[in-house]
């Protein structure tokens, strides 16, 4: 009785080497094992597949079907319960905001408070607003908030379980489920650490009763660590009732692959030879400018080119023509760009680990991996490793050679490797295997409850 509704995204959809079977498979990396331990108890499970981009359509259709049968339940696009009269809505009130927006921009108080020391914002950031509410995205949004009320009246879930709260659909569901008394969950799926932007509302925006408020709460939220828990009650205000640590489902597996994974068995699987000195670079979603300068940066520099370079995009970049480029330009010969292979693996048998920001960065600490967090343009001095200075900040391009001699040449100490372990443990919390038991045990539990009240409110109703 009422199905467990879960939203996810075609991005989450990748290769990971499996344990059990001792292969890589096709996996969603936040849902399947959750979904998998759902279904052993006979639960109703429902996916629908959410992305606001409308270039990934047709890859999601043609996907959803060999998701199906892999996850053994229902996926379906969030396209799928788009109306014609949905559609027509959302023109119109697009319409009368982009009325309301001409309205205001024309106020010369408006434009006198958008100002700071006397310097016009407006003028600053009037194109930037202009471009947010007449894109595709704002239209787009305004539909999702009537697609979240026709899901949850066709679906009629018991509990609605997302990767995160505070997306545009994530968002519109969150208060159609608090008027009809559906309870939501979300998970953690990134670090979080005082300050996060994605986490900085006002205080008043965030009541969790009152489905009226900008910015509604889940009822439970599933968080990695006791780190990410004080942030969250200390910055972001959230009522103590909602966090749960439950440890990152995603990591389940690793301790156990930790003990499996072998250096040689890896080298030789990608042939590299074994004097060679490993430098993976991970990429990110990162602005075009900072992205090239980055790329530049680690393609170009003269210890990457006399050492073995392992490049792991990042799963939602799919042009990699800078880096093919790149390589021709630089002359790279020891190298290889690893689309699907397995991340933790490719960490274990690296001697160091270049990024930017990403949480790849915590996890390589976890896994005793000294890092180098390249911060060329200074638009990540807030990032958690480099602000506790647990990585080689590196903020110009000559830095780079530096750094990995330094970590070549005078390899870390192991009281620095404890040091950024233990780090790394508080931001990621405990990885014992289990986190996908806890977050199941919440689901069901909140399912249990809904279903419970709702026949005690029809029994009264009867009566």
């Amino acid at each position: 009785e009422g199905k467990i509704l879960v939203i996810t995204e075609v991005s989450n959809w990748r290769k990971e080497f499996d344990f059990f079977s001792n292969q890589f498979i096709i996996k969603d990396i936040q849902f399947q094992d959750i979904i998998k331990k759902l279904k052993e108890t006979s639960n109703d499970v429902l996916v629908i597949d959410f992305e606001n981009n409308p270039k990934r359509l047709l890859k999601s259709y043609s996907l959803n079907k060999q998701r199906s049968e892999k996850m053994e339940c229902d996926v379906v696009s969030w396209e799928k319960y788009l109306t014609l009269n949905i559609i027509r809505n959302a023109k119109s009130e697009h319409k009368k905001i982009l009325q309301k927006w001409n309205e205001i921009k024309n106020l010369e108080n408006f434009k006198e408070k958008l100002s700071y020391e006397e310097i016009s914002l407006f003028s600053i950031l009037e194109k930037d607003i202009e471009s947010l509410f007449n894109s595709l995205k704002a239209f787009a949004a305004i539909t999702l908030v009537d697609i979240a009320e026709r899901i949850l009246e066709i679906e009629k879930p018991s509990v609605i379980i997302m990767h995160d709260e505070y997306g545009a659909l994530q968002i519109s569901l969150i208060k159609a489920a608090k008027k009809l008394g559906i309870p939501t969950i979300s998970l953690q799926h990134g670090i979080i650490h005082d300050d996060v932007f994605a986490y900085t509302h006002l205080l008043n925006h965030i009541k969790n009763k009152n489905e009226n408020m900008i910015f509604p709460l889940p009822e439970k939220m599933c968080v990695w660590s006791e780190n990410a828990k004080q942030s969250l009650l200390r910055c972001a205000a959230f009522p103590v009732s909602v966090l749960i640590v439950t440890g990152d489902p995603k990591l389940d597996y690793l301790p156990g692959a930790l003990k499996f994974f072998d250096n040689e068995k890896i080298r030789l699987k990608y042939k590299i030879k074994s004097n060679k000195k490993i430098i993976l670079f991970i990429t990110e979603n990162l602005p075009l400018e900072e992205k090239i300068k980055i790329a530049k940066t680690v393609i170009g520099n003269k210890e990457v080119r006399v050492n073995f370079l392992i490049i792991k995009p990042h799963p939602n970049e799919k042009d990699l023509s800078i880096y093919h480029q790149l390589i021709s330009e630089y002359g790279l010969r020891d190298y290889i760009i690893i689309v699907d292979g397995n991340l933790y693996e490719l960490i274990y048998v690296s001697n160091v680990v270049v990024l930017s920001f990403s949480t790849v960065g915590v996890v390589a600490m976890r896994i005793e991996k000294p890092v180098i967090s390249l911060n060329l343009m200074g638009l990540h001095n807030s990032s958690l490793i480099i602000k506790n200075k647990m990585s080689i900040e590196v903020t110009n391009s000559d830095e780079l050679s530096h750094a990995i001699k330094k970590i070549f040449e005078l390899p870390f100490s192991q009281k620095m490797i404890r040091e950024r372990k233990a780090f790394a443990e508080k931001e990621l919390g405990t990885l014992d295997g289990n986190a996908v038991n806890r977050i199941t045990e919440q689901i069901i539990h909140l399912r249990n409850e809904h279903i419970s009240s709702k026949k005690i409110n029809q029994r009264l109703k009867d009566n």
